[in-house]
């Protein structure tokens, strides 16, 4: 924190501005000063504490989140398919190294590996059985249809 003060001779002597540093401008606050001493007191807001990442990699959803809690941090949970059993339920991936310092509140997204869905074995479609042909029993049988109707009507 740093406080700089600007003694002026102008006509406003006396008196205590508040400086809106994001409008860039200085607004009268209603007091008086005299030529007294006085004591200022400067507000920096409210303390921000910090908290340090544990490493997450290989715990659970459960355990991690709640090392997370723990420290006054917050926990966002995705979730990405693994082809190795032993990272299922685990935390494959976070979002701020072990060790970094960030302030609490922070949110540190992990990765939680699932289970990659299994595709059953495809099998060859099977074709219905095939009866032998049979022979024909007349001449009718044999000649084909020229009236594209069914039977020997006409």
């Amino acid at each position: 924190y740093k406080s700089d003060v600007t003694e002026t001779d102008d006509e406003n002597s006396g008196k205590l501005y508040r400086l809106d540093e994001e409008a860039r401008t200085l607004t009268p606050v209603d007091i008086q000063l005299t030529n007294t001493d006085c004591e200022l007191i400067v507000s920096r807001g409210p303390e921000t504490k910090n908290a340090t990442v544990p490493n997450l990699i290989g715990n659970t959803e459960a355990e991690a989140t709640s090392a997370l809690a723990n420290l006054n941090l917050r926990s966002e949970v995705s979730y990405r398919e693994t082809t190795n059993a032993a990272d299922v339920g685990r935390v494959l991936q976070q979002s701020h190294a072990s060790g970094s310092t960030v302030p609490e509140g922070t949110v540190v997204s992990i990765v939680i590996g699932k289970e990659q869905p299994t595709e059953a074995p495809t099998e060859p479609p099977t074709e219905p059985p095939t009866e032998p042909p049979t022979e024909p029993t007349s001449e009718e049988d044999t000649t084909p249809d020229e009236g594209g109707g069914e039977g020997d009507e006409g």
